[in-house]
């Protein structure tokens, strides 16, 4: 994951493709193929969104998108073709989003959010010409505007595709409101556009596993959370997590100087923080110890924290995809619960203290990875949701990991040079996902922008990659002694084969 406007692009020309609305559809074919509900974390967001946007000045845009490279002549008609295949197999790719009126007032929490999908024979794409750029960074400028100005979480259009139609390459992208989409989904579309494309332009058939719709997913998280009883263990870990922490959301451990609910313009980079070969020896070191590299992660990131000044306990929540279902593993929706972490820090000498903590924290919290959002605040409270449009928190934290090398498609990443990038306008959070890539370990970071925040976000940086290195440090030199019989190991006690702590797929920025 990448901001926007770091993504590698060719000059060109560009192409741009809009799905025409419902509204302009040809009178003679239906429209509409169905309306559906859509799920509780698109209905949270798409309020949130309406909400900031009316007690702020300057536009929220938050959109993610993902890049495939196509080397040679490009096919034009293909690609057309490539897209609109592509909205056709993913429902919420080709929905619009209304308010449904509700004279009886029985609307819930939100309102009758309501989700018109096109019929398939229905999409049409309006194509434009955005111009003919002769260098690189004047084209992702007018890119990011185009594409700011143009995505809306609560007017639409949710979806924007295109093309940079280079000489010896072309770079063909589908931007998405945060509304349809996750970062997981980004990885499917981008395989899934690459594939199609080259099927059309060998004059073979599309070969896809077979998907189901995301809405249909979120209508049976509503099924499911009315089964929740009030003395589920699920329910029951939130609630000691919400009684210690103040909040189902967590807030930043530093203090930015911010006042609660304050909106600012947003900071968006990413670093790595570990190549290939450190990555591969950190996570040995973490699996040596019965953990895993989320885990260690977790460890190395509050303890950087720990030594900012943050407090002796972390809490902190993570996003955890929910893919469990094989019909759900190639779909493009919004695939993610939230669960709670804690536990007790230290410094970074105490390292494999942290990690021990570290992992039945995030064990933990996996045993309430399937508790469906809308239950969690039926139960805890709905003061905690941004009913006012302000949460009642500082910028939010939140830590999150995903292995793009075990999702779908991942063989074909370096191929077509696939990139999910993100783009933040303004934002009230300060965020932090850890990702990794056949290339190492990356920090992206997504932070409100003020002078305190910078300096935090230096520091921050600096201290993870500083704990990085002198855990893995001091891992080598055990090593070191033990080959040298300078100290004997002690004798493990037998655990048998070493298991995965956890499906990393799972996991989700």
């Amino acid at each position: 994951m990448v901001p926007f406007a770091d993504v590698d692009l060719p000059p060109g020309r560009v192409i741009e493709w809009l799905l025409q609305p419902s509204s302009e559809a040809d009178c003679r074919t239906t429209a509409i193929e169905t309306t559906k509900r859509p799920s509780f974390t698109q209905e949270l967001y798409y309020h949130l969104i309406g909400w900031q946007s009316c007690l702020h000045e300057g536009r929220l845009a938050v959109w993610i998108g993902t890049t495939v490279e196509i080397a040679g002549k490009l096919d034009l008609d293909a690609l057309r073709a490539a897209f609109r295949h592509l909205l056709c197999r993913h429902e919420t790719l080709r929905s619009e989003f209304r308010m449904n009126p509700d004279p009886d007032g029985s609307h819930g929490l939100f309102g009758l959010l309501q989700c018109d999908v096109l019929h398939p024979d229905a999409v049409v794409l309006q194509e434009t010409e955005l111009g003919d750029f002769d260098r690189a960074e004047p084209l992702r400028e007018a890119l990011l505007q185009r594409i700011d100005m143009t995505i809306s979480t609560t007017k639409g259009p949710v979806v924007v595709m295109g093309v940079v139609v280079g000489e010896a390459t072309s770079v063909a992208y589908i931007i998405c409101d945060h509304l349809v989409t996750d970062g997981f989904s980004c990885a499917i579309t981008a395989n899934e556009l690459g594939t199609i494309y080259e099927a059309i332009v060998a004059g073979e058939p599309v070969e896809l596993p077979a998907v189901a719709s995301y809405l249909d997913y979120g209508k049976q998280e509503y099924v499911d959370s009315e089964s929740v009883r009030p003395g589920d263990p699920r329910i029951e870990l939130w609630r000691g997590f919400v009684q210690r922490n103040g909040h189902v959301f967590s807030e930043f451990p530093i203090e930015l100087h911010t006042r609660k609910g304050e909106w600012y313009p947003a900071l968006v980079d990413v670093i790595q923080v570990l190549d290939r070969p450190e990555a591969e020896a950190f996570e040995r070191m973490c699996r040596a110890r019965g953990a895993s590299v989320v885990s260690g992660l977790l460890a190395v990131n509050g303890i950087a924290l720990h030594e900012m000044g943050a407090a002796d306990v972390l809490r902190i929540v993570m996003p955890v995809a929910q893919r469990r279902s094989p019909e759900w593993q190639n779909a493009v929706g919004w695939f993610v619960s939230l669960v709670p972490l804690e536990f007790r820090l230290a410094e970074a000498g105490k390292f494999a203290e942290v990690l021990a903590r570290a992992h039945k924290a995030f064990r933990t919290a996996l045993t309430a990875a399937d508790l469906p959002i809308a239950s969690l605040f039926m139960h805890l409270g709905t003061r905690y949701l941004p009913l006012n449009g302000v949460f009642d928190l500082k910028p939010q934290a939140h830590f999150s990991y995903v292995d793009y090398r075990k999702l779908p498609g991942a063989a074909h990443a370096e191929k077509w040079r696939q990139t999910t990038a993100l783009r933040v306008t303004n934002t009230c959070d300060a965020r932090t996902w850890y990702f990794r890539t056949r290339e190492g370990i990356f920090m992206f970071n997504n932070f409100i922008d003020t002078p305190r925040a910078r300096t935090v976000l230096a520091a921050y940086k600096v201290g993870v990659r500083r704990v990085l290195t002198e855990v893995l440090a001091s891992a080598r030199a055990s090593r070191r002694e033990l080959e040298s019989g300078l100290v004997h190991a002690p004798a493990a006690a037998h655990r048998g084969p070493i298991q995965p702590i956890c499906d990393t797929s799972r996991l989700a920025g």
